[in-house]
């Protein structure tokens, strides 16, 4: 990850997350909003986490075990009932531009 090479890494889910506030402010409007200009209801995680694990430049850390538990099968979780949206939506943050790690983190992108 300290090459920006999230986005090839192939989809990731981020829901126990903590980020610093002045990473989540570099992320603009125009990135989390749909062709309609509207807030996407869905996906949020890898709308905001996407560019906000790139501005980190590298500085990230990763619990090693599994603390979520999912409740699959069931048909109400949105990843079952909207999968194709969200989807759309993933490939969508995907092909759009990477954003560059930020000076205030140190460490330059490596080419």
């Amino acid at each position: 990850m300290t090459k920006n090479g999230f986005r090839n890494a192939g989809q990731r889910h981020f829901h126990t997350r903590s980020y610093r506030n002045e990473l989540l402010r570099k992320v603009k409007i125009e990135d989390t909003v749909d062709d309609s200009q509207n807030f996407y209801p869905i996906a949020s995680d890898i709308i905001l986490f996407t560019p906000i694990m790139e501005l980190s430049c590298g500085r990230v850390k990763a619990i090693d075990y599994n603390n979520y538990i999912y409740n699959m099968g069931t048909g109400f979780g949105e990843s079952e009932q909207k999968q194709a949206y969200q989807k759309s939506i993933h490939d969508k943050v995907y092909r759009s531009e990477k954003y560059q790690c930020g000076s205030t983190f140190g460490a330059k992108i490596e080419k």
